[in-house]
């Protein structure tokens, strides 16, 4: 009798840890395609709000070129271009404005980095592999 309790204890267990733990990602998106993600708000499970911004390089440079958003927000660049694109905060080339915000590569089109901003001021960024293509993010509280 003991045995068949341990048994029905263990099984609740491991039904109760799938649920808690192996169930949180059945969206049929991942987190690497970013073609399908939209901007905007997400409630996360602490009940906080993440927010993302994306901002594509096109073959006429970054779109948009300038951005505002609050601290803590995920901001996507993704290359729309049939050029390289190599994210990288400035001052070119030692990248040591905002420290993090470098691909540290090409990326390819079709191709993502992404970055949350997490302190408050406007922080330059440009495209490693073509500097005149430059842009800004501004931080706010």
């Amino acid at each position: 009798m003991k045995t068949l309790i341990w048994v029905v204890v263990i099984l609740v267990l491991i039904i109760a840890a799938w649920f808690l733990f192996g169930n949180k990602n059945n969206d049929s998106s991942s987190n690497d395609d970013v073609s399908n993600q939209q901007s905007g708000t997400a409630s996360q499970d602490d009940g906080s709000v993440a927010v993302e911004r994306t901002i594509a390089y096109t073959d006429n440079g970054f779109s948009p070129d300038s951005a505002t958003v609050k601290a803590g927000t995920k901001v996507i660049f993704r290359n729309d271009s049939s050029n390289p694109l190599w994210v990288a905060s400035d001052p070119h080339p030692t990248h040591t404005g905002m420290p993090g915000l470098d691909a540290g590569k090409n990326l390819a089109k079709g191709e993502s980095f992404s970055f949350t901003f997490n302190e408050v001021g406007a922080w330059g960024y440009h495209n490693h592999s073509d500097t005149s293509d430059t842009g800004k993010i501004t931080v706010e509280k």
